[in-house]
């Protein structure tokens, strides 16, 4: 609901004064300076709506004496609009009446009413306290639940001192409050009740644990005293059996043992004198092998004596040997060498001297014609170095002034002349220019195509550009708005043509709202005004019927567009207007379609339109397709002769320039007609060097073989004394290779007979080895017989003691206790038995018997401990169910408790994230850094205390964040943030928690909220609670005059106090158009 207007009469100072508010989204600023009256107009509010806040005495004027009657109203209009109006009229007005006579309490009556106009009252209920039926209880219970107005609510109405509340109170109180409005506390009281209990359900434990305990002591007690009186006799029986039975096998095991062991010594003393024999064969065999070993040892060392003078002498003569092979191999190289040389050579030693003579004047004489014919060639090569260079340079400028030419004339000839090239490119950029004009329209086409396309996919219709602009004001103004296909549906079977018939008004909007102004002229039906007759879901002669699975609000609005087209066909005379051959028609005229015609209720008509919207896209995208293949092509012809167009120029020229090229070709004939002679003549001169080179080269070689025959022929004289010695060494050489074999098989001979004897020696000392082992281990088993035999008689003679001692323990013992002894022999005349044990087992039973005898011999106990004992175990199981019953109610008490814990602190984390989000992101716009977080401490008391902790800091500052309270609680300077940044921490965390919980109220009032904000921060804080809450705001504020910030608001007012008078009236200095509601 939207409050309207506010009026109120003899309020402190104030005149009659009456506030007109505007719309729903229309912001009210109430201005004037400090002392002015501001707030008193929030207290009024307050008051009409019951708040527990406000003192209604202190509305009374104090300029009012006592001994007169005060008189007061009050009243508050709310309109009913907005998304979710309440089940009442149009207008609701919420009015208090206070009267107090002098010195009389304060009466007090509040009255609800509502009407289709404002001030004009179709209904009024009465509430006044102390009526049985309409008290001041029923009064807000009305309030909050019919009107959904909550006046105690920190989300509607925030007086002066609740500005900074959340800045200057203690973090506890801080938590208080947010778990209100979130409904937290509920949690909390649950949560510490179950608390409460499981500590008296804990308490019950303890003291049902206390008595069961000293139930069970006492229970213990007495079972111990039956025990011993119910184990003395058992005890005394059991021992006697146990020690006699034990003692008796004693007594046949140390007699068995004594037997076995006589038997065993006289064992032992056989294989004594056995060893002993043994031992003395294995010294003698011992000596004998010694002494063989003794001889092979002695021979062995003589044979390495003898092989090692063998290998000495052998080493000698292989050296010897080796030396006089190297010598002799070096000899017989150099000689064959030698004789191979002499025997090629063809002529004798004279000869070979006069050839050489001859030979070395003849090629003196080559020489010199060859350096003459040399000289020549070099002058002929310089004129023909020159020449060359001169034709190869003229050669290249006419093979380039050829090739440039060709070039020149096959792009002339490709391409043509410049001229025609430039009108190509004036032509090729005009049509590129016309070729991107079209695929902007056509991408454009294509878009619009795909965006129909892909809506009616969705199942939604496309909308038109006038409705689109309709309905995107309409819902900024905040109304609700629907299309014709919102609302209603087609059926498929009907003929197309049926949705022809609407083609007038298809398009047609429907607004919840009245009095609105169209934003364009596609027509609007304002839907309240709209009352059907009966309820209609379908409308059968154009198959129209309500649509499917839309909510109640909708399916309303759904029933209203329908029966207003039912109007519109059925030409009822009544009518203003109806529909006629796909015209609207009225008094004034006609109206045809109000756009192009296409279907958007009939679903074959949407397919069939997606069908054809469909192809319709594939031959746009053909089209572009095609050109921009076009424009492709156009683009690269126009680069193409825009990159040739300079060539074309630059081959004109050279076509152009003959004479040069001439003079060119008639220099380079010269030339080379010069470079023929030169040629000539140095071919002729290189031929002839050519020939005396050869010579010269033949007497070369020539004279090189004589040098080399006269060399051989010198060497041989040399060599005389080599050839001598080459014969002594061979014949040397066979003596020593005899003496080298003889010897070799001398050592081998003597090398198998040093092999062979190792071999003896080694298993002649193995033998020696293994006979004293032998001895060792027979040394040994004689020591290890003798202790055995020791052993034995020692254990004999302790064994025949034992047997001894057990027959004396057994006739003791039946004589003591015989009557005992006389019951086992009753119970078992073959008393004792013949026991299965080992000696250590029956000396370990005999031992545990004597003392269990032994003790209940001497034991005395109480007769009487058996009938005490089970009196005492009927009071140990009835407080043993107790504990049960007290454990399973606080096991019970604990899972509910960490179930209702665990609940607590997951949504307390929830929420409170939700809103340190939306705090953070909000200081961060005003370039702060902030956080909400919050606590649970459990005191040493046993309760819980809940703190919610705000903490500031300007972005770029070091240092932790600091809690926002910190100096408004200490009352102390220097420390925390500032008074502004308080206020705006306080405001920002207020926004943070109205946008987390769940109530949205229509409104909200601010009384001095921007008090102690800067002029930049004001607007800002303003803009977005403006921009998050999403609904009316009422600012008090002192700061009325600055123009921008009075422009923010719709409405505004100014209040002002005359001290003189003294007087306070409120002035009207702004008022948005009239606007009907």
């Amino acid at each position: 609901m939207n409050p309207w207007a506010l009026e109120f009469s003899g309020i402190r100072d104030f005149t009659d004064t009456r506030l007109e508010w505007g719309g729903p989204e229309d912001h009210v600023l109430i201005g004037g300076p400090n002392g002015s009256g501001k707030s008193t107009i929030t207290f009024c509010l307050g008051a009409v709506l019951a708040s527990s806040k406000v003192d209604l005495e202190g509305l009374r004027s104090r300029n009012l004496s006592p001994d007169r009657v005060w008189r007061a109203a009050i009243q508050l209009v709310f309109a009913n609009t907005g998304d979710s109006p309440v089940d009442a009229g149009a207008y609701i007005g919420f009015r208090l009446n206070l009267e107090q006579q002098p010195g009389e309490p304060l009466r007090k009556e509040y009255y609800i009413c509502e009407g289709e106009e404002a001030w004009k009252w179709d209904t009024e209920t009465r509430y006044t306290p102390g009526d049985s039926v309409n008290d001041l209880h029923e009064y807000r219970q009305q309030l909050k639940h019919k009107y959904k107005v909550a006046p105690d609510a920190f989300y509607l109405i925030w007086y002066q001192q609740d500005v900074n509340q959340f800045a200057v109170m203690r973090p506890e109180e801080r938590f208080r409050i947010f778990s209100e409005m979130t409904g937290i506390d509920r949690m909390q009281h649950n949560w510490e009740k179950v608390k409460e209990e499981r500590k008296d359900a804990l308490s019950t434990l303890q003291t049902a644990e206390s008595n069961q305990h000293s139930h069970k002591l006492n229970l213990g007690n007495w079972q111990q005293e039956r025990d011993r009186l119910l184990g003395r006799n058992e005890r005394r029986r059991l021992g006697l059996h146990t020690a006699l039975t034990a003692s008796a096998a004693l007594e046949r095991l140390y007699g068995r043992e004594s037997d076995a062991l006589r038997e065993r010594i006289g064992g032992l003393e056989e294989r004594l004198g056995a060893e002993k024999e043994r031992l003395m064969g294995l010294e003698e065999e011992h000596r004998s092998c010694q002494g063989e070993l003794e001889d092979k040892t002695r021979r062995k060392n003589e044979l390495d004596g003898l092989l090692a003078e063998l290998e000495g002498r052998t080493d000698e003569e292989r050296t010897l040997r080796e030396r006089l092979s190297d010598e002799y191999r070096q000899l017989e190289d150099i000689l064959r060498e030698l004789d191979k040389q002499m025997r090629a050579i063809p002529y004798s030693r004279a000869q070979v001297e006069e050839r050489l003579a001859q030979d070395r004047a003849r090629l003196r004489e080559t020489e010199a014609k060859e350096r003459e014919t040399e000289e020549k060639c070099r002058e002929a090569q310089t004129h023909l170095d020159r020449l060359i260079g001169e034709v190869g340079r003229l050669k290249y400028a006419q093979e380039e002034d050829f090739r440039r030419l060709g070039d020149a004339k096959k792009m002339l000839a490709q391409y043509g002349g410049s001229a025609g090239l430039e009108r190509e490119v004036e032509s090729l950029e005009s049509r590129r220019s016309a070729l991107l004009d079209s695929g902007r329209e056509l991408e454009q086409g294509i878009r619009s195509m795909k965006e129909e396309v892909f809506t009616l996919m969705k199942g939604g219709g496309m909308l038109s550009l006038r409705q689109a602009k309709s309905i995107g004001r309409l819902r900024g103004q905040g109304l609700t708005v629907y299309t014709l296909p919102d609302l209603l549906e087609m059926d498929e079977h009907v003929p197309l043509e049926r949705e022809e018939r609407l083609d007038a008004i298809k398009y047609t909007l429907f607004v919840d709202a009245r009095g609105f102004a169209a934003p364009t002229d596609v027509c609007h039906v304002e839907l309240p005004a709209v009352v059907p007759e009966r309820t209609m879901d379908e409308l059968p002669p154009l198959g129209l019927r309500v649509k499917q699975d839309i909510d109640d609000k909708t399916y309303a609005a759904a029933q209203k567009a329908l029966w207003w087209i039912g109007t519109l066909i059925s030409g009822a005379a009544s009518s203003k207007a109806w529909l006629g051959n796909g015209q609207l028609v009225d008094a004034l005229g006609r109206r045809g379609a109000q756009e192009d015609r296409q279907w958007i209720l009939h679903p074959r008509g949407i397919k069939l339109r997606m069908k054809h919207a469909g192809e319709e896209l594939d031959k746009l995208e053909l089209q572009l397709d095609s050109e921009r293949r076009e424009l492709e092509e156009c683009e690269e012809r126009l680069s193409l002769i825009r990159s040739v167009l300079q060539m074309i120029k630059e081959a004109e020229t050279i076509v152009g320039d003959v004479a040069e090229r001439d003079l060119r070709k008639r220099e380079l004939e010269r030339k080379t007609d010069e470079l023929r002679k030169w040629t000539e003549i140095r071919d002729e001169s290189a031929g002839e060097a050519r020939q005396l080179n050869r010579t010269a080269a033949e007497l070369a070689v020539r004279i090189e073989a004589l040098e080399g025959y006269r060399q051989v022929y010198d060497r041989a004289d040399r060599e005389s004394s080599a050839i001598e010695r080459f014969g002594q060494l061979g014949r040397e050489l066979e003596i020593s290779a005899e003496r080298v074999q003889k010897l070799e098989r001398e050592l081998q001979d003597r090398e198998e007979e040093a092999d062979r004897l190792t071999r003896s020696l080694e298993s002649a000392r193995r033998r020696v080895r293994e006979q004293l082992q032998y001895i060792e281990e027979s040394n040994k088993t004689l020591e290890a017989l003798t202790r055995e035999k020791n052993d034995g008689l020692e254990l004999l003679e302790v064994a025949e003691e034992s047997w001894t001692a057990e027959r004396r323990f057994y006739s003791d013992w039946t004589v003591r206790l015989d009557s005992v002894y006389a019951t086992l022999l009753e119970e078992s005349p073959d008393f004792p038995p013949a026991a299965d044990w080992n000696p250590a087992q029956a000396k370990a039973r005999k031992e545990d018997a004597l003392v269990q005898l032994n003790q209940a011999i001497i034991e005395t106990v109480d007769e009487n401990a058996v009938e005490n004992y089970e009196k005492v175990r009927l009071e140990f199981e009835r407080g043993e169910q107790e504990v049960q019953n007290a454990r399973m109610l606080l096991r019970q008490l604990e899972e509910s408790l960490a179930e209702l814990e665990a609940k607590l602190i997951s949504t307390t984390d929830y929420e409170i994230k939700q809103i340190n989000s939306r705090f953070t992101r909000y200081m961060d716009l005003f370039s702060f850094d902030g956080e909400v977080s919050w606590e649970l401490q459990e005191m040493k008391q046993g309760n819980v205390k809940y703190y919610l902790n705000i903490r500031a800091r300007k972005q770029g500052h070091r240092g932790p964040l600091e809690e926002i309270g910190i100096k408004g609680r200490g009352g102390r300077v220097g420390k925390g943030v500032s008074g502004g940044e308080e206020s705006l921490s306080s405001l920002l965390f207020a926004l943070a928690l109205l946008k987390t919980i769940e109530a949205e109220p229509g409104f909200i009032v601010l009384d001095e909220f921007d008090s102690a904000l800067d002029e930049g921060r004001k607007s800002k804080v303003f803009e977005l609670y403006e921009q998050e809450l999403s609904r009316k705001m009422i600012i008090l504020s002192p700061k009325s005059h600055e123009s921008d910030y009075l422009w923010h608001f719709n409405e505004a007012f100014v209040v002002y106090h005359d001290a003189r008078v003294p007087q306070s009236a409120v002035i009207r200095i702004k008022k948005k158009a009239v606007v009907k509601v």
